[in-house]
């Protein structure tokens, strides 16, 4: 699952629940504020995948997954 706007993680821990442990969701954020949040969240979770990157430019985080781009 791909997340965008993730924020500080709110919705990604209830998509989590959703996925389980085995389904990963990739939560992309582009505010360190808010990120930092969603930081601790994915240290809990070891299905979520933490991204502080701007959206906008996509080919910083392609390498997380093939499928990406």
């Amino acid at each position: 699952m791909l997340y965008l706007g993730a924020a500080s993680g709110t919705t990604v821990s209830h998509i989590s629940d959703i996925v389980g442990p085995d389904g990963l969701v990739y939560a992309v954020e582009f505010s360190h504020w808010s990120g930092r949040d969603l930081i601790n969240l994915a240290k809990k979770r070891t299905n979520i995948i933490s991204v502080i990157e701007d959206a906008r430019h996509h080919t910083n985080t392609a390498c997380l997954s093939p499928w990406w781009m």
